[in-house]
């Protein structure tokens, strides 16, 4: 594209100009009484006399211009044959009062305007005036309303007088005070208690704590805290806070009103800083010399900026915890800034690289590539790192794959969408949609969009379709009868789809179990070691799911099923009853609308599900061997008779060994780093063998999980002492993260969140409500 001007620039043409007055007539207004053209020997009326006079005076006396003298009209006036004398001074006069020029001379400006600072000239009212006066006096002066409009014969005495008097000097201190950004509430707190005695102090000091608990608590509920902050604290003391109503009391009374309330938005801000560097400081002190795991997503903000969410999981107590670090904003998207980045932001928070024992990222490429990628890296940086691809991601994009496989499905995907699309951004659709519903006697709902990698998301679209199938045919009918909008008829064509609607039934029913296995990697308090058992659940159910179907296919009872596919061949019935012949006719050119349940089922459902067992199987059994090396120490996997015991677990023990009890050399791009074992092997191979058959002991007095058998070794000395090393493997065993889905809740809690103090804000908050107990 050019960027040439005038393809920007609509030309002006002459027309455009009709009925304007012309610049040269503005400029010629103060001496149009002084032009002469045309001769007329006769003298002028005392009325033009006085009107011409009057437009000099208007014109001439200005407190800058010297006056000068009016020349005597001469004879030689011009008269139009249609516009008197008289007629041409009034039409000047009403055009000056419109047009006020500054007619100021060029030395007085340059020489008072740039002396004194806060001298300027307002065309508009016709006078000088102290800026600062008019926006921080507290007392009038005469550089403020009105204005000063001649200075007389000593103007440096009248504008020195002005700047040495007593408001003028107190109202450059209220300015010189404004422009103090960081206003330190802790140097105020210290000059206020230098002023005020021991009594005054105390009293200070018990509502400054308050104050500190209140914004905290907003904090934790994530309120707007500056915008609120006052009122909700006066609302605290009204209730009785004794700390608080004794200091503010006084605050509602105009003769005793304190200097000092700390409720502005800036100490409210600083408080806010104040708690942020607090909850910073006790998580790092928390963590530090311990190992900890790594959990990073990146996203945007409100801003469109990228960013990425860091938190950590260590051990606290008997537990562990997952915190939030902060925000790092990304110039760059590729592995080595980011990367660099996330080295960075952890050399500045102090954080030990070699003490990471695990980093949870996405399975995007750049995140989770092998040769390059963000694991890669920072495994460089600390070699006994184990990368750990987020679970949830991976279980998410098993539709995704299988999309690609079944085309069916990408026309299921778009007839949702474009379901949702429809209702969704026409008001007046909507609206008929929900009256046709109210008019079956159901409750009114709206359709949910599908998205493309979300499970869930999916199971609620096609759940609602099926349950508003006839109202939602009767709304399409309703609306194209009305406007006969194509597009309207194309989504109806979809809807009544045999094929489409069957896969959506299908959905229905194979996506209850996977959605279960999703909401449970999105809780809070799973561990990987358990995850294997969960995700063999999941198969069974769709296995299950797969027996039942060939079961009541072979005895053509499908519709007796406890199944959501039990509808389909209703709602087959109901896709006949609604096609007209014609319509039928034209539509079985390309599609065999007389597909049954049951063919279906055998050349599509039944495969897809296998597909999807596969899919799942395949997306939970891949990652670093170590990781599955784990379930040894889970007493949930222990084997129930005690001769099985003796080769439980032979190879994952020898993983471990082998693992953790032998040095570790990583070279990337001609870089080597070292890093000795962290376990002594041969001791740890003993303690783990022994350590089985405690463990077995100790399930058969009672039920025990990993969590439990980590409570054991923190509160239990003689345990610690027996088992030094196994002890170091179930706190490694409890901080390995399955997913990044509480990185995800973070990106919701703060993406409307664009300040410069963003990170600092956001560690106040997330270090406070984000902190998850396991």
């Amino acid at each position: 594209m050019s960027h040439n001007s005038k393809y920007y620039n609509k030309r002006l043409n002459k027309k455009d100009a009709r009925g304007l007055t012309r610049i040269n007539d503005l400029w010629n207004l103060k001496n149009s009484t002084q032009q002469t053209e045309l001769l007329v020997e006769e003298s002028p009326s005392p009325v033009q006399q006085a009107d011409q006079s009057s437009v000099g005076n208007e014109l001439n006396n200005d407190h800058d211009v010297d006056p000068q003298p009016i020349q005597s009209p001469s004879k030689k006036i011009k008269i139009s044959p249609v516009v008197t004398v008289s007629t041409t001074v009034s039409l000047i006069e009403s055009e000056i009062e419109k047009i006020k020029t500054d007619t100021r001379k060029a030395g007085v400006r340059l020489k008072y305007e740039v002396v004194y600072p806060w001298l300027y000239f307002s065309a508009g009212r016709g006078g000088y005036f102290c800026k600062f006066c008019e926006l921080f006096g507290a007392t009038k002066t005469p550089f403020m309303e009105g204005g000063v409009k001649n200075f007389g014969t000593h103007p440096t005495r009248l504008l020195k007088g002005h700047e040495q008097s007593k408001g003028h000097k107190e109202t450059m201190d209220r300015y010189t005070m404004s422009r103090i950004k960081n206003t330190n509430v802790f140097k105020q707190v210290c000059e206020h208690a230098a002023a005020t005695n021991e009594d005054e102090r105390m009293t200070t000091r018990g509502a400054l704590k308050k104050i500190f608990e209140c914004v905290n608590f907003m904090l934790l509920q994530k309120w707007a805290v500056s915008a609120n902050a006052e009122k909700f604290v006066r609302f605290v003391s009204k209730l009785g806070v004794a700390e608080l109503q004794k200091y503010l009391h006084d605050d509602q009374d105009s003769t005793l009103k304190r200097e000092v309330t700390y409720l502005s938005p800036t100490s409210i801000t600083q408080m806010v800083m104040c708690i942020s560097d607090l909850v910073e400081r006790n998580i790092l002190s928390e963590m530090r010399g311990k190992p900890y795991a790594l959990l990073a997503d990146e996203s945007t903000d409100n801003a469109n900026r990228s960013q990425l969410s860091v938190m950590v999981k260590y051990a606290i107590g008997t537990g562990t915890v997952t915190r939030f670090l902060g925000f790092i904003h990304l110039s760059k998207g590729d592995a080595a800034h980011i990367s660099s980045s996330l080295e960075q932001f952890l050399m500045a928070k102090n954080l030990d690289l070699s003490l990471m024992r695990f980093l949870a990222l996405d399975g995007c490429n750049t995140m989770s590539g092998v040769n390059t990628g963000v694991q890669r890296r920072m495994r460089h940086l600390s070699p006994f790192t184990v990368f750990v691809s987020c679970r949830n991601h991976r279980l998410a994009l098993c539709l995704a794959h299988l999309i690609k496989r079944f085309t069916i499905l990408q026309d299921v995907d778009a007839t949702l969408l474009s379901l949702w699309k429809l209702f969704e951004f026409s008001p007046q659709k909507m609206a008929v949609f929900k009256h046709v519903q109210t008019v079956y006697g159901k409750t009114p709902l709206i359709i949910t969009r599908a998205a493309t990698t979300r499970w869930l998301s999916h199971l609620q679209a096609c759940s609602r379709f099926v349950n508003r199938y006839e109202c939602i045919l009767d709304t399409l009918d309703g609306i194209y009868e009305e406007k006969r909008d194509p597009e309207v008829m194309g989504i109806r064509g979809n809807t009544t789809n045999k094929m489409i609607v069957a896969t959506i039934l299908l959905l229905c029913d194979i996506l209850k179990p996977v959605n279960m296995l999703s909401l449970y990697l999105q809780e809070s308090n799973i561990r990987f070691t358990s995850l294997p058992n969960h995700v063999k659940l999941t198969t069974d159910l769709l296995h299950g799911l797969i027996e039942t179907y060939q079961e009541h296919i072979d005895s053509d009872t499908l519709n007796t099923t406890d199944t959501e596919f039990s509808k389909c061949q209703n709602i087959f019935d109901e896709i006949d009853d609604r096609t007209d012949l014609a319509r039928r006719l034209r539509v079985n050119q390309h599609v065999d609308q007389t597909a049954s349940p049951k063919s279906f089922l055998r050349e599509t459902g039944i495969p897809l599900i296998y597909d999807l067992i596969a899919e799942i199987e395949n997306a939970f059994s891949t990652g670093a061997p170590v990781l599955s090396h784990f379930r040894v120490l889970d007493p949930l996997n222990l084997p129930d008779l005690l001769h099985d015991l003796a080769e439980y677990g032979h190879a994952s023990i020898q993983g471990l060994v082998n693992f953790y009890g032998t040095a570790k050399t990583d070279i990337f791009q001609g870089h080597t780093m070292q890093e000795p074992a962290m376990l002594d092997q041969t001791q740890l191979e003993t303690e783990l063998k022994t350590f089985k058959v405690h463990l077995f002991m100790l399930m058969k007095n009672e039920k025990l999980k990993l969590q439990d058998i980590q409570h054991r070794f923190m509160t239990d000395q003689v345990l610690q002492q027996c088992f030094p090393s196994v002890k170091q493997l179930y706190e490694l065993a409890m901080l390995i993260p399955p997913s990044t889905a509480v990185v995800e809740r973070g990106f919701s809690d703060e993406q409307y969140s664009d300040t410069k103090e963003k990170p600092t804000f956001t560690t106040a908050a997330g270090g406070c409500d984000e902190d998850l107990q396991h």
